[in-house]
């Protein structure tokens, strides 16, 4: 039997020497706790650890005011792919880095995340880059180190755990930051890899609700078969239809709430020439229009990588049609690949715009039809 007093795990051990004596560094209006080993120097934070030192910078940008809800709310998630997508390819370029990997959490905020290994050196450094969404403004924080060590980690950890955003203000927009081997010193620290402006991204705008509570952290799964495979988080019920070979069709809904988030996917071969993806959405628009009255309605094309067709609706489902009779928010995407039409829909009560925006990004980040 092990000794109950056993040594703690190395990680675990740096991450308590690392979260004691922490005090609290502000870099352009985000709060972190920072421990004795860091210290702020211009625009972001410098830490000295494990023989190397971290640099963590944090960039904002404010949305544009907007008056339609339904507009804000798709073109949100798709600045925050844009935005994310661009900086991510100048990190790869700028850390000469061959692959990439993804994350979805930044401390307690939903996040659009990447990290790149580098080559392990500061010419070549690694980068770790999460793009998240809060009061209005989109956030980037991005930190920089030569080479990730169980003990860089668990600094890394702490930082994000402590990370707090203020609330919504009006604050000039920043760009993103990129990586790059020539740039120029934004710190007196000596040999700390900086990350230096890319262009400015595309001015989006902003969403005329307040803001929601943030989705909470949740467990992500994946499903797959000989179909498609996609991830999802574990709060939501999944149900199959179908062989899973010639179709399929998997539906999902919150466990325990009513009015979360819910997806509805199907994957079939294609009937005849007048089955489409048009005729798909054709149907689901009126479908939507029966059930809503006179529902804000905006196009969409795109689903992640995926080019198509669709539409994004927000309006009140009819209770006396058996609807909700809640502000409810309703999106519907289809195309055709290699013969066979792929449908999504998903829906969700106005009030949880946040929970939403979550599942559909997690979607069309990971969703691949084989």
């Amino acid at each position: 039997m092990p000794h109950p007093f056993r040594p703690l795990a190395p990680a675990l051990l740096a991450l308590f020497a690392i979260t004691s004596n922490a005090a609290i560094v502000k870099i352009n209006g985000a709060s972190f706790d920072a421990p004795e080993t860091c210290q702020a120097a211009a625009d972001a934070i410098v830490c000295t650890i494990d023989g190397q030192q971290l640099e963590l910078s944090v960039h904002r940008q404010p949305f544009a005011a907007g008056s339609d809800a339904a507009d804000s709310l798709v073109k949100r998630g798709a600045a925050m792919q844009e935005l994310h997508a661009g900086v991510v390819a100048s990190l790869m370029k700028g850390t000469s880095s061959l692959y990439s990997t993804a994350f979805d959490t930044y401390g307690k905020n939903s996040a659009l995340g990447t990290v790149m290994a580098g080559r392990g050196e500061v010419s070549a450094p690694s980068a770790r880059v999460a793009t998240l969404y809060s009061n209005g403004e989109l956030w980037q924080i991005l930190e920089v180190v030569a080479k990730r060590t169980p003990t860089i980690e668990a600094l890394s950890e702490a930082l994000a755990k402590s990370l707090t955003l203020p609330p919504a203000t009006v604050a000039p927009a920043s760009p993103p930051a990129v990586v790059a081997s020539t740039a120029p010193p934004a710190s007196p620290i000596a040999n700390s890899p900086k990350p230096v402006p890319a262009p400015a991204p595309v001015a989006v705008a902003a969403p005329s609700t307040q803001p929601t509570e943030a989705a909470p952290v949740e467990p992500i799964q994946t499903f797959q078969n000989a179909m498609l495979s996609f991830q999802y988080l574990s709060d939501m019920a999944l149900t199959t239809e179908g062989d899973g070979k010639q179709s399929t069709l998997i539906t999902l809904k919150h466990k325990t709430r009513i009015g979360r988030p819910g997806l509805v996917i199907a994957l079939r071969e294609t009937k005849d020439s007048t089955d489409t993806a048009e005729a798909a959405i054709s149907a689901q628009r009126a479908a939507a229009l029966a059930s809503m009255g006179s529902p804000r309605v905006l196009a969409i094309n795109k689903l992640g990588a995926l080019d198509g067709t669709g539409f994004a609706a927000i309006g009140t489902p009819s209770a006396r049609r058996g609807g909700s009779g809640i502000e409810s928010f309703e999106s519907n995407f289809a195309t055709v690949i290699n013969g066979k039409l792929l449908t999504v829909t998903l829906t969700s009560e106005q009030k949880y715009s946040e929970d939403m925006e979550f599942v559909w990004s997690l979607l069309a980040r990971s969703l691949v039809v084989k």
